[in-house]
């Protein structure tokens, strides 16, 4: 699993802990100063479900951890453009919510992926092809995906800007599948 909020964290670790299968929680540390609300009852979120953060109808952005704000602050911006993104948050890695993906890329028909994980053999190039296999007759332009880039992480603060897809990366590309 990997949270993109505070509220998301609390209640997918409980929901690992509890669950009797293995469950891995990687957690990106640039989220570690994120505030949020996070209710003090009881409440545990499903695993292997995606949550879509917020609802559009022109494309959709599928992302997951750190990613989900920049997705979250793209969309903010392209509103004031008359651009309507829609953000799927993937919460578990593994297994795949693939109806969510495939619904949305069916109602948006474009699709743009953004993780921090290296390019290749990453999680973007299955997402990727869970839209290929669900939403390919609906789809008005070619996915793009925004991906870390093909190195080791750099651990210094001043090489590791750069290194993953940023809210302009998003925009850009949230423009360019509707140019098509």
């Amino acid at each position: 699993v990997l949270p993109s909020t505070p509220y998301d964290a609390k209640g997918l670790l409980k929901a690992a802990i509890r669950d009797d299968n293995p469950v891995i929680f990687l957690e990106q540390k640039l989220l570690y100063s994120f505030r949020g609300l996070v209710p003090e009852e009881e409440y545990i979120l499903p695993l292997s479900q995606c949550d879509v953060k917020r609802q559009g109808k022109d494309v959709t952005v599928v992302a997951s951890g750190y990613m989900v704000w920049h997705a979250m602050l793209a969309a903010q911006i392209l509103q004031n453009e008359d651009i309507d993104v829609e953000v799927v948050d993937v919460c578990t890695i593994a297994p795949l919510d693939e109806e969510t993906i495939g619904r949305s890329a069916q109602k948006t028909g474009r699709v743009v992926l953004a993780t921090e994980a290296c390019r290749g053999y990453g999680p973007a190039s299955e997402w990727g092809m869970v839209v290929m296999e669900r939403a390919f007759e609906y789809l008005k332009a070619p996915i793009t995906r925004l991906t870390g880039r093909h190195s080791p992480i750099p651990f210094a603060n001043s090489i590791e800007n750069g290194f993953w897809p940023d809210t302009q990366a998003i925009l850009q590309a949230c423009k360019d599948v509707m140019a098509w």
